[in-house]
């Protein structure tokens, strides 16, 4: 079976039936006699400066197929007619450019005429949520990063799409896939310099995009021209400033430092100085540094006695790490390109564009790696070998590096500096020891990401309406994760702070070793006995070695078949190599440790089809998809999952008690996909579409074995015979363009999400055997409305505004732990809710741009100059509903009370204010972008200390009477009577003398006001 269906995808391949994400678009239209309307057949148009064109049918139609996105200018020429030139035509991916000619008889002294296009508001052929986004648009936006400009649109949040995972989206670049088969997610870190254009679409795919299910990520990167130079360079930068509006940590007056620097504590203990109860709740215990000294004089180790100063000295070296910021946030982006030199006209005029980015953003507070560090190089090489034969050659070089997101396991990342304030980890401070990693150096692990993409591709044009394309891609990832480096443990003879080895000196002379701790990584356990802060032992455990190569093939053949019909079909294949090696290490405490590994190619394939219908009154997208997934590999069927096989000591064996391997069938999936779009009136339209889209499960779940260190007992087992997982869609909407300048688009959708796996355990009657294993028994339904207005024409003012709705419900078919002990199952199974469906949650969000624009020559001239002209004032909004958590007192659970509560809503507006200046064969742009320009104050949820501070907090709050109903008896805040006392408090308030603020007051608040300054060169 699995020889024969390759075979069938080989001899397809070969035949020339493959899918190329082609990025491409077409231009087509009418020519008609001005004088009579009537069709003028065999008018020559041609896209100038191109080699594209094509003459008219009898009926006075054309169409070009394969043009890139970008902006044209198209000319029809007749003989005994003047020659019309249309400008400024926009051509988006997959979408059908209307450019219509009217041609004037030729009379004498009448020149050629040139009008302007007329671009379309409303795309009448798109059958789906979708933005097109221009490298103009993009560059006035405050923001510096592809992912940002991304994550701005209606239903995405980052990379999420419509409440979907990034693992389940697409990123294209110039028809190259830039995802990674290590966890479905993709790369995004490119050029901002080489971008032309962007499309986002969150719904409604065509056939021809498969494994994926949330969303699809275009963008087209810029060609180097063939007769000159061009050059765009961007800078930004900002100094080193703090990324909360608290103190430092390191300051005496912090949480982590006032118990031990303040006086009035620090020697006699926080219980027995002048602080007061409140003051008390409000940072850790501490018992004084006397009572420290005596315990070190009464052991019967003389080289650690130490004088309660010494004490304090020694406090301050291990706490001597600086926390304020030291280092600047900034990103260098530019590009070149043109014709190769010396050889370009021997080589079909060969001509590059090459584009470099790195970036650096430091972490809210220093980990390991001060910040995030990532470089991305990409070259393009393009030639056209004939007029009808144009070969691309794209390669990609990149590298990220800082500290790593894992603690205990799996997919390497990076941290970013939106969660760096939770431990990377997402979880918050209170249950991560914060004082470990942010005075030391050695607690997490640290990451290279190395990134490799090659790709070719071949476009054979056989004629205006029919090409084929070729693409052949290489893409590698190599993984490294490791400790930090090591600690030297050398005693000091001298400290290098001579206010604190005059104190320690002669301590040091008497034998006490004071070593550069909590500096760099140890292995073994060191904890300090004055705050109990870990210098050493169950540090950076994480460990990655990994390597995953991915090879694609694929072959797309379009064809304007006639007026009506643009046929595409295709097939692709991937074969995917991978050699993982990830675990932790951590033999100081409980649990055992972890290693992972494995060696499997795995092979893809699918197969489409897909026509583009148009009429005058509807445009249909049909098509239909068939994916193939191949694990290739062998593994059990389970009889007994509580066997004795599962021990480590029954290693040797594993195969033989569990029967055997047998071989793992491929797995064959059709996907039918429909968009219909009726055009009501030129400046509006409705659409639908419905699709089935699959998407391989991640390597993990399909090859993931994972044993213990300690005894090589089973820990993870994997599922090959997992399912793809489905996302069935619909999607309706509406748009109306008004003014010739706005646009409104209203779109309602539904997705049903199917097979996705959880973890499932299975635990034996003696709790020896313990594992977990993945079970496709997930599923969630999402639906939501968005609503969208655009202005991005016009002068002075342009923008956008968006709001999103989305509530979304989700569970699984059984539970998700097996006892063999039924006794204890059945316990299990009569109190557990782990089965419940979620409930329901909406959490809206808005967005807006608006941008203001100076004309070129407004105001006053000086000189040619004009000081007021083309000034731009660009703001970037954004509000979302705040977090839905479980709140009925603290100290117990209320039957039937889940997500009462809700964090305060978020806000912030960025600004850029820019000025451009026109300069010898080109443009330069000043610019300074303001973060969180009104410097508003969102509160941190993850400003805990513990689960005390937590719920002392919440317990303070005067909550409104919708929050509390439901647990009035358990409310904190009664009146002399027992009467609850409500109020207008929302969690996230602050500062109120009946408050109990949390612990942590220096991560109250994040990303206060920040100024970045920037340039931008073009030429």
């Amino acid at each position: 079976m699995r020889t024969s269906v390759l075979l069938l995808f080989a001899v397809a391949l070969l035949l020339g039936v493959a899918p190329a994400r082609a990025q491409t678009g077409k231009i087509a239209g009418t020519v008609t006699d001005a004088r009579t309307g009537q069709p003028l057949p065999g008018v020559n148009v041609v896209i100038e400066g191109t080699t594209q064109g094509t003459t008219t049918d009898v009926n006075g139609f054309y169409t070009i197929v394969n043009v890139r996105p970008g902006t044209y200018d198209v000319r029809a020429s007749f003989i005994g007619f003047t020659p019309v030139v249309r400008q400024n035509v926009q051509v988006n991916i997959d979408l059908t450019a209307e450019v219509n000619f009217e041609l004037q008889e030729e009379t004498v002294g009448l020149e050629e005429v040139v009008v302007s296009a007329e671009q379309e508001v409303v795309k009448r052929d798109l059958s789906a949520s979708r933005v097109d986004i221009t490298a103009e648009q993009i560059q006035n936006l405050p923001v510096t990063d592809v992912n940002r400009v991304v994550g701005l649109q209606a239903g995405v949040q980052g990379l999420n799409i419509r409440g979907s995972g990034a693992d389940q989206a697409a990123f294209i670049m110039d028809g190259f896939n830039l995802g990674t088969r290590r966890d479905n997610t993709p790369y995004t870190n490119i050029s901002y310099a080489g971008v032309e254009q962007i499309q986002i679409q969150s719904g409604g795919f065509t056939a021809k995009y498969g494994d994926m299910r949330s969303g699809i990520v275009n963008v087209v990167n810029q060609e180097g021209p063939r007769d000159r130079y061009t050059i765009n360079l961007s800078a930004s930068y900002s100094p080193a400033t703090e990324k909360y509006f608290g103190i430092s940590p390191s300051d005496p007056n912090s949480y982590w430092m006032r118990p031990y620097t303040d006086p009035d504590v620090a020697f006699v203990g926080t219980e027995n100085g002048t602080w007061d109860e409140m003051m008390q709740q409000q940072y850790p215990f501490f018992q004084g540094y006397n009572s420290l000294a005596a315990n070190l004089a009464s052991d019967e180790d003389p080289t650690n006695d130490l004088t309660p100063e010494q004490i304090q000295a020694l406090f301050l070296w291990e706490h001597r790490r600086d926390l304020t910021a030291q280092k600047p946030d900034y990103v260098i982006d530019g590009g070149l390109g043109g014709p190769v030199p010396l050889i370009s006209r021997y080589l079909g005029d060969l001509r590059f564009f090459t584009t470099y980015r790195q970036a650096e953003d430091q972490y809210i507070i220093p980990l390991p790696t001060d910040g995030r560090k990532e470089w991305n190089y990409n070259l393009k090489l393009t030639s056209n070998i004939t007029p009808a034969m144009k070969v691309v050659f794209n390669g990609m070089w990149a590298n990220s590096f800082g500290t790593s997101t894992e603690d205990r396991g799996g997919t390497t990342r990076i941290i970013g500096t939106e969660n760096t304030v939770q431990d990377g980890t997402g979880s918050t401070f209170r249950y991560n020891r914060p004082e470990d990693w942010m005075f030391g150096t050695g607690a997490r692990s640290i990451s290279d990401i190395d990134t490799k993409m090659y790709g070719v591709s071949f476009t054979h044009t056989l004629s205006p309406t029919t090409f084929y394309e070729v693409k052949l891609q290489r893409t590698q990832e190599n993984y490294f994760t490791r400790p930090p480096r090591t600690r030297d443990e050398t005693c000091l003879t001298q400290l290098s702070d001579p206010a604190l080895n005059s104190i320690l000196q002669p301590a040091i002379n008497n034998g006490f070793c004071i070593d550069e701790s909590p500096f760099g990584w140890k292995y073994e356990g060191a904890t300090s006995f004055i705050n109990n802060m870990r210098m050493g032992g169950h540090w950076a455990e994480f460990r990655d070695t990994s390597e995953v190569v991915q090879y694609q093939m694929r072959f797309d053949y379009t064809s304007q078949v006639n007026r009506t019909n643009l046929i595409q079909a295709g097939v692709e294949f991937s074969v995917t190599p991978q050699d993982i090696n990830f675990g932790f290490v951590d033999q100081l405490i409980n649990p055992d440790d972890i290693y992972s590994s494995w060696n499997e190619t795995e092979y893809y394939a699918a197969i489409y089809v897909q026509d583009k219908l148009e009429f005058q009154g509807m445009i249909a997208n049909l098509g239909l998809r068939l994916d193939y997934m191949d694990p290739n590999t062998e593994w059990y069927v389970i009889d007994d999952p509580y066997s004795d096989a599962f021990l480590g000591k029954n290693i040797d064996e594993f195969d033989e008690m569990l029967g055997g391997k047998k071989p793992v069938d491929p797995q064959i999936r059709l996907s039918p996909r429909l968009g219909v779009s009726f055009p009501v009136t030129a400046a509006s339209k409705l659409y639908f579409n419905y699709g089935h889209a699959y998407q391989r499960p991640k390597p993990q779940e399909l090859y993931r074995l994972s044993r213990a260190y300690t005894n090589d007992g089973v820990f993870h087992m994997p599922n090959p015979r997992n399912p793809m997982q489905l996302t069935i869609q619909y999607e309706a909407g509406y748009e109306q363009s008004f003014l010739d300048q706005f646009l409104v688009r209203i779109a309602g959708y539904y997705k049903d999400v199917r097979n996705q796996p959880r973890q499932v355990a299975y635990i034996s009657r003696d709790g020896l055997v313990n594992y977990t294993v993945p079970v496709a028994d997930s599923y969630a339904d999402t639906r939501g409305v968005e609503i969208s207005l655009f202005k991005n024409r016009g002068d002075w003012v342009r923008g956008f505004l968006n709001y999103s709705y989305m509530v979304d419900s989700g569970g699984a078919f059984g539970f998700p732990s097996f006892r063999e002990n039924r006794v204890e199952q059945r316990r299990y199974e009569e109190n557990t809710t782990d089965y419940y469906q979620n409930k329901p949650l909406p959490r809206p969000y808005a967005r807006f741009n608006l941008e203001f624009i100076s004309p070129v020559d407004f105001g006053p001239e000086a000189g040619g100059f004009h000081p007021f002209g083309d000034w731009r004032l660009s703001f970037l909004g954004e509000w979302k509903k705040g977090e839905y958590f479980t709140f009925t007192g603290g100290q117990t659970t209320v039957r039937g009370i889940e997500n009462n509560m809700y964090w305060k809503a978020y806000r912030n507006v960025d600004l850029r204010i820019s000025k451009n200046l026109d300069i010898p064969q080109g443009n330069l742009q000043l610019y300074a972008d303001i973060r969180n320009v009104f410097n508003i104050k969102n509160f941190n949820a993850s400003a805990f200390s513990d689960g005390q501070d937590f719920n002392s907090y919440i317990n303070s709050l005067r909550l409104p009477k919708e929050m509390v109903e439901g647990w009035e008896e358990f409310y904190a805040q009664q009146d002399e009577n027992g009467n609850p006392i409500y109020g207008n408090d929302i969690p996230g308030t602050l500062d109120k003398d009946y408050i109990n603020d949390p612990n942590y007051s220096s991560f109250w608040y994040l990303f206060p006001r920040r100024v970045f300054f920037g340039m931008r060169l073009s030429l």
